[in-house]
């Protein structure tokens, strides 16, 4: 089953230079995050609370993993630093 990818708000349309999530459902769901410059190699997999702990070390609540009946929900908002 192919991945559906979502691409960070932060990105811009001009440039290359992004990242990318996907969720794989499941009774094990899996976050998954590539470079969009390299979408052919290996992707991170995290799982849910590897998922929470990384995006909180990046920047807190830039992505929202939600575990819903089907697997995980991610999500990808634009969120203005406050430090």
């Amino acid at each position: 089953m192919p991945l559906h990818w979502t691409r960070s708000s932060y990105c811009d349309s001009a440039g290359p230079d992004c990242v990318e999530v996907a969720s794989v459902p499941g009774p094990a769901p899996v976050v998954c995050l590539r470079d969009s410059k390299n979408p052919s190699r290996p992707a991170l997999a995290f799982g849910p609370a590897a998922w929470s702990a990384f995006v909180g070390a990046v920047d807190r609540p830039a992505v929202v993993a939600t575990r819903t009946r089907d697997g995980l929900q991610v999500r990808l908002k634009r969120t203005t630093s406050t430090e």
